[in-house]
């Protein structure tokens, strides 16, 4: 069995700081646009970018290991009239990012163009081995699997492209009883991801 990723959320320099210290294997974070967080009011900024990196190249004297990778999250809906400014944020962003994480095909036909790697988001309610084999000829490296997704459920598109992507188990609701902590459960939407209204970038 591989190890796990420990993927970390980051909304400014002080968690993502944390995240560093505590041994975090990734990052994922916003530049106040295109994300479900941008009106959270805590994300950086497209300046902060070579920052970022910088923090996240983890000096191997100290003995801490590899650089933590940067996932950039452009998870939101983009409009017809965004499109000119997510692929200026693609461009700006890829020399300081492992990978963007996607849920518009708008936003993976510009990450094609531009040749940046991408990750497919929960918000795209991916449920099944066709759609994830479908992604992966799209050239995705990584399906965050729809959270109704049982365990069973998600053997078998892991399996279908196992050399191609990783097919990610999200906190499932149909295993919260039996997988995750009671603390945890807040976590669980109480609706379809991404198909709400909250979805609209709030």
């Amino acid at each position: 069995m591989s190890k796990p990723e420990i993927l970390a959320p980051a909304g400014d320099f002080t968690c993502l700081q944390a995240a560093i210290d505590a041994g975090a294997d990734a990052v994922y974070f916003g530049l106040g646009t295109f994300n479900m967080r941008a009106r959270s009011g805590v994300n950086f900024k497209v300046e902060d970018l070579p920052e970022i990196a910088r923090r996240c190249r983890r000096d191997e004297e100290r003995g801490l290991g590899a650089e933590v990778k940067r996932y950039l999250t452009l998870n939101a809906i983009m409009f017809e009239g965004e499109m000119e400014e997510v692929e200026q944020t693609i461009v700006a962003a890829k020399q300081y990012v492992d990978a963007f994480i996607v849920s518009d095909w708008g936003v993976i036909s510009l990450c094609q163009k531009h040749g940046a790697r991408f990750h497919v988001s929960t918000q795209m309610s991916t449920s099944n081995s066709a759609a994830v084999r479908f992604l992966a000829a799209q050239g995705v490296e990584r399906v965050v699997l729809a959270r109704e997704c049982s365990l069973a459920e998600v053997k078998r598109p892991r399996r279908a492209v196992r050399r191609r992507v990783w097919a990610v188990l999200h906190e499932p609701r149909r295993l919260r009883q039996e997988c995750l902590p009671r603390r945890m459960q807040a976590a669980v939407p109480a609706a379809v991801p991404g198909e709400g209204r909250r979805s609209l970038r709030g």
